[in-house]
């Protein structure tokens, strides 16, 4: 695997020395890993910083499909690292199948505390994570939850921004550097709907069949009997095309869906948070 410490990313330098020196002071860590761009970038250097002492743990469960399980154990491997697979059913925890808007605080809350408490098993003296500068521009409950419970953001606090990070991490040569944002499954369902196994599954296999129609980039929100696609403004106009379309709709149903609905504005991350009213996006102060 290439350094980021050459040509392509040399004005960065002063941030690269600083994380390592951070990832170097604190002895063994653990790192909440989902293998995006984020956590795969902050892995790979830890590793390059601390070697084994950097263990990365993957969580597992319903509101994360498994096919991006999969990539993660894939990218891990082409980093070197041995991934801690933790298994987690967050539909058990009212917080979060109730849908109320702070769920991913209660989301976090549940699937890091489980991770701190996993890390100190294995003789880990600080967890991690990936956030990054971006991450404070929008509405991120689970933040709070993370800031809460003690877990560092080394790229946040030392200003990674999200281009810097797809920048290093091509540099480094990972193979997932231009992935999407994959937030959870639950994501997909409007606040204040419950959370189900049943629709996480068909939001999951729905994503799947976009996936394999050539829609990289893509979000399936879930109401109810009908699905609302999001897509970039290019590939709109190339669902518009009879044979695609109605592979898509075919698609759609055949995941559980009666009816297929195509947002006219297109993809957007976090969408779901803009028909929340301002004060419940307000976040209580730190």
């Amino acid at each position: 695997m290439r350094s980021p410490h050459n040509s392509a990313v040399p004005h960065r330098a002063d941030k690269y020395t600083q994380l390592r020196r951070f990832l170097q002071s604190l002895g063994k860590v653990a790192i909440g890993y989902s293998g995006g761009v984020d956590s795969a970038f902050l892995l790979a250097l830890a590793r390059d910083a601390i070697g084994d002492n950097a263990v990365p743990i993957l969580v597992r469960g319903p509101q994360f499909p498994a096919r991006e399980t999969q990539a993660a154990l894939d990218v891990a491997q082409h980093i070197g690292a041995r991934v801690v697979v933790l298994d987690v059913d967050l539909l058990g925890d009212p917080a979060f199948v109730r849908n109320d808007p702070d769920r991913c605080f209660a989301c976090k809350r549940a699937l890091f505390q489980q991770l701190k408490d996993t890390a100190l098993a294995l003789g880990c003296q600080a967890v991690l994570e990936g956030s990054h500068s971006d991450d404070t521009t929008d509405f991120r409950p689970g933040l709070r939850a993370i800031r809460e419970l003690g877990i560092h953001t080394p790229l946040l606090d030392i200003g990674f921004a999200k281009t810097e990070i797809r920048h290093g991490a091509k540099a480094l040569g990972l193979p997932n550097w231009q992935q999407p944002a994959r937030p959870c499954l639950a994501t997909r369902i409007p606040y204040g709907q419950p959370i189900t196994r049943q629709r996480l599954a068909r939001i999951e296999t729905a994503e799947n069949a976009l996936d394999d129609l050539g829609f990289s980039e893509r979000r399936v929100r879930d109401h109810g009997d009908l699905c609302r696609l999001e897509l970039p403004a290019p590939a709109l106009a190339q669902l518009a095309t009879t044979p695609l379309r109605q592979k898509v709709i075919a698609a759609m149903r055949a995941a559980g869906y009666d009816y297929v609905s195509v947002d006219l504005e297109g993809f957007r991350s976090g969408s779901m948070n803009g028909v929340l009213p301002q004060e419940d996006r307000d976040e209580p102060p730190h």
